[in-house]
């Protein structure tokens, strides 16, 4: 069950920090098995189609780790650094 919608942006730095892109993304909470669906990667401020594929990713040790392997990359480091910061601002 989807508890709630919302969309994040945030840096993320490939080739070893050298290349930052600032994307966009949608992400949607599923509580009862509490994790992320995030999906529609896009340039930030475009409306133009995704670039990514959809990722799911949960805390697990104060780390964020995609469900299927449960390994962080800098993806899942990065999205789940603006999933913190969107639940910080109380939104």
């Amino acid at each position: 069950m989807v508890a709630e919608q919302f969309t994040i942006t945030f840096l993320f730095k490939a080739d070893a920090g050298r290349l930052v892109v600032p994307l966009d993304a949608d992400v949607e909470q599923h509580r009862s098995l509490k994790f992320y669906s995030v999906k529609n990667f896009r340039p930030q401020g475009s409306d133009g189609p995704g670039i990514l594929p959809e990722v799911r990713i949960r805390k697990s040790s104060g780390r964020w780790v995609h469900v299927d392997s449960e390994k962080e990359t800098d993806l899942s480091e990065a999205i789940g650094a603006a999933i913190d910061l969107f639940n910080s601002q109380g939104t």
